[in-house]
């Protein structure tokens, strides 16, 4: 008896009922996020008169997100899904499966040591091999919980003799002859799947039958190059999509940039008959957006620097393609799409897909971002030997149209790669900062130390603390033959009281439990060739027991 999940509709009026036959869902349009979830839009033709028909689904909806919607001359009335089996042929490639294949026939069957049995082929039990795991389909194959137990090695096999009935273990045939040189070489596979009965209360004229839903299996993943010259950079964009969910055939598919807050993303939709009763149940109570959050945190892991450049293998064509102007986005409140028109991808298959190339303006610039001390630790005083880094950065406006998602970027020049680094979501209009390589040339030395402290002069959580003053000094020597410019950030676990150069922006905030304030200051300046540019200031922090926090 096969299960099944009633999903009602519209009601409208009953026609006479056709023979039920199996439609093709034909997949329209596919909108992509970044974790593994595609929004799916497709329709079905249903002839005029049929009173219902019977869909395959390719792919199993989440939870709440599946919506069936019919017009015209169609009116819906229910949709039922059921579990059945799938009957496949293939070419045989074992004894067992020639034998299955081959029942009724008349062969002489060797097995054991000496033993010789000839007969009609009666009864071979159906292969029922395990299936491999697709996760995104409907129906429970890959769950273990299939209907019927997995029979991965039958024990036994009829053959009618003139003396009657004989069983044998099919394993251990060895060879078969048949008299008959008629024989087949196929096998018939059978395996679990889910159809969807599709009713209407009225179907005077036929029409088109939509559906609409939220589906694992597949996503995009985009990447950038700038290919720069001394004041141009030209951007390219490029998407790679992923497809273990259905076969995509003409499709428009939709590359989103943000996180939709998708709070079942991780139940299934009873339709695809993947759970039980109380399997679904405990789904449904577990089910939360956390999850969904987390695996929608855009790149997941930084992208490793390449720190030398690295010369490409010679080619008539420029490492940076030209993929022409962007098309033209689509904004859906905080949603950002970029479209690809007519797509072909197979399941399990891979593509790339050129998204734009345009020309910004860019400039130079090298960072320090000067290492701090942990938030509760004997503070530092006197020299801090650590290894402080510069890098070599490039920083542009998004002057694209459109918002730029965060992505692997490369940077090269003259068919040289120089580095790659990931460029962080950067809205229309902002400024982004990509680095490229770690600035050898540029020394950097901080040097923290305490001027001034004062016993005892505030009590915080029952606690007498100390007033210390410190002086901090910034050096940047440059050996490149050419100026630069520099910006300094530095969070300082105080408050700064003064500077010898004029910050560029300094905002202060205070954590929850703490006693002293972070105060985050950037400078930016121009540092000559061979010369030493020097910052210089005072802060201020409370300490208990020379512990800062």
């Amino acid at each position: 008896m096969r299960k099944t999940i009633l999903f009602l509709a519209i009601t409208a009026i009953c026609l006479p009922a056709y023979s039920e036959e199996i439609l093709k869902e034909d997949i329209l349009k596919v909108a992509l996020f970044k974790n593994g979830m595609g929004f799916f839009v497709s329709q079905v033709d249903v002839p005029a008169g049929a009173d219902s028909v019977i869909i395959r689904p390719q792919v199993v909806p989440s939870l709440g997100s599946c919506w069936l919607s019919s017009g015209g001359g169609l009116m819906l009335k229910s949709a039922v899904a059921s579990e059945v089996d799938i009957h496949e042929t293939e070419q045989a490639v074992s004894l067992m499966q020639l034998l299955s294949g081959n029942v009724g026939k008349t062969a002489t069957i060797r097995y054991g040591e000496e033993q010789v049995v000839v007969g009609e082929i009666q009864l071979v039990p159906k292969i029922e091999p395990q299936p491999p795991i697709r996760p995104y389909e409907p129906g429970k194959a890959d769950n273990g919980r299939n209907r019927r137990p997995w029979y991965s090695e039958p024990q036994m096999m009829l053959v009618k003799t003139e003396q009657g009935l004989t069983a044998i273990n099919p394993q251990q045939v060895w060879a078969v002859d048949f008299s008959d040189a008629d024989i087949s070489s196929d096998a018939i596979i059978t395996t679990s799947g889910v159809e969807l009965k599709v009713t209407f209360k009225d179907n005077t004229s036929g029409g088109k039958l939509g559906l609409c839903y939220l589906a694992k299996g597949i996503t995009w993943s985009p990447s950038y190059i700038f290919d720069i010259t001394e004041d141009k950079a030209r951007f390219t964009a490029k998407g790679l999509v992923i497809n273990e969910a259905a076969d995509l055939e003409g499709v428009e598919l939709l590359l989103a940039t943000g996180f939709p807050n998708i709070q079942f993303a991780d139940t299934y939709s009873p339709l695809g008959m993947k759970y039980s009763l109380s399997d679904f149940l405990n789904q449904l109570a577990g089910s939360g957006s956390d999850e969904s959050r987390r695996l929608a945190r855009g790149m997941g892991g930084n992208v490793m620097m390449q720190k030398a450049a690295f010369d490409m293998a010679e080619s008539a064509a420029p490492a940076a393609p030209d993929y022409g102007t962007a098309a033209q986005g689509i904004s859906n409140e905080d949603l950002f799409f970029y479209p690809v028109d007519s797509v072909t991808l197979k399941t399990d298959e891979t593509g790339y897909y050129p998204l734009f190339t345009e020309e910004l303006e860019y400039k130079h610039i090298y960072t320090w971002k000067v290492d701090q001390p942990e938030p509760v630790q004997r503070y530092n005083r006197g020299d801090d030997s650590s290894k402080e880094e510069i890098w070599h950065c490039i920083r542009f406006d998004n002057t694209t149209g459109m918002p730029l998602t965060t992505s692997p970027a490369q940077i090269v020049k003259n068919d040289l790669i120089l580095g790659q680094d990931t460029l962080n979501y950067t809205p229309i209009g902002q400024e982004a900062t990509v680095k490229i390589t770690q600035a050898l040339d540029i020394k950097a030395e901080k040097l923290d130390y305490e001027s001034r402290r004062e016993r005892e002069v505030k009590t915080f959580y029952g606690n007498k603390y100390d007033l210390i003053t410190f002086e901090c000094k910034l050096s940047v020597t440059n050996h490149k033959a050419e100026d630069v410019s520099l910006e300094i950030e530095r969070t300082f676990i105080g408050r700064v009281i003064d500077k010898s150069h004029k910050e560029t922006k300094e905002k202060v905030s205070t954590p929850l439990g703490s006693v002293n304030p972070r105060t985050n200051v950037t400078w930016n300046l121009d540092v000559k060739a061979g010369e030493t540019a020097e910052i210089t200031c005072q802060y201020q922090a409370y300490a208990y027991r020379d512990n800062i926090y």
